[in-house]
């Protein structure tokens, strides 16, 4: 491969935000709670779901990229993604942005028309988000919550299974926590980069989203072990001591540490974190596959 290929395709895949599509493995949450794991037929359509939802969101930071570009080029840091640094051409992103879109549609439509509505209905919200709805102090954390109950949502409808409203709350206060938690990090770091961070953060203050945080890892914890106890019961109540631990580690850390980067990032390096997140999986994976109701 000549290296100026190579550059290209590096620019194309920062420019696709390749490392965000982690967040849409929530499709797959009614599949593996709903113990429809080893089913063939429901494992493919959520998998199909997966890859249209992360070319869906790809699309759309394109989108929005071409919106911004010129706004963007006047930015410290904005100024040096693919488009507005020229790394990609208008062109070539429009030829993106096009491969993308028929992607993401031919993969949704694939499963059912249901999917195809509701992923094109993730693009709409999502150029709402860019151009209005992350401006406004709150919402913008709700509407980042109501994105990752509705990757869970999508998932329900793509494998025909139950989502239990315990679960779709548990996601939520989740989602809240890890929102909250990456707007308390960029609040910390405003003095060393003040002209790199989000205009609604000035409407924010340390002990708000301190309270917020408190607040939504508590109700996480809450909504998790009432599904734990209503829903599943049997060995699956057991999990709920590591999920607290996470919960605990994680405030450790924020608070006493001062370590509380955004915690999709800290789950992936404190050894802690990650021993219980084992533990965690392992129990799911006992509790809900391999028929060990003991507590029964």
């Amino acid at each position: 491969m000549y290296p100026s290929i190579q550059v290209k395709t590096r620019a194309l895949l920062k420019e696709m935000r390749v490392w965000q599509w982690t967040k849409n493995a929530l499709v797959f949450a009614p599949l593996v709670f709903g113990a429809g794991l080893l089913s063939l037929d429901l494992l493919s359509s959520t998998i199909l779901v997966f890859f249209a939802m992360c070319f869906a969101a790809s699309a759309a930071y394109v989108l929005n990229d071409l919106f911004d570009i010129n706004e963007d080029r006047k930015h410290p840091f904005k100024k040096n993604r693919p488009i507005a640094s020229g790394a990609i051409s208008k062109h070539e992103a429009y030829v993106l942005l096009t491969l993308l879109l028929i992607l993401a549609s031919g993969f949704a439509v694939y499963v059912s028309t249901s999917v195809m509505f509701l992923v094109t209905f993730y693009i709409i919200l999502n150029l709402l988000y860019s151009k209005v709805l992350k401006h406004m102090v709150i919402i913008d954390i709700l509407i980042v919550a109501f994105f990752y109950i509705y990757r869970v949502y999508v998932g329900g409808i793509a494998s025909d299974l139950h989502i239990s409203g315990w679960l779709v709350m548990t996601t939520f206060c989740l989602s809240l926590f890890m929102i909250t938690g990456k707007r308390r990090a960029e609040i910390a770091s405003i003095e060393n980069k003040p002209h790199g961070s989000r205009k609604v953060l000035s409407l924010y203050n340390q002990q708000f989203l301190d309270a917020a945080l408190v607040m939504s890892i508590t109700l996480f914890i809450v909504f998790y072990s009432l599904y734990s106890i209503l829903v599943q019961d049997g060995l699956f109540i057991m999990t709920i001591l590591p999920v607290v631990y996470i919960s605990f580690r994680y405030l450790y850390l924020a608070f006493v540490k001062n370590e509380g980067e955004e915690p999709e990032k800290l789950i992936f390096k404190d050894k802690e974190i990650l021993m219980a997140g084992f533990i965690l999986g392992t129990l799911i994976i006992a509790a809900l596959y391999l028929n060990l109701g003991w507590l029964n």
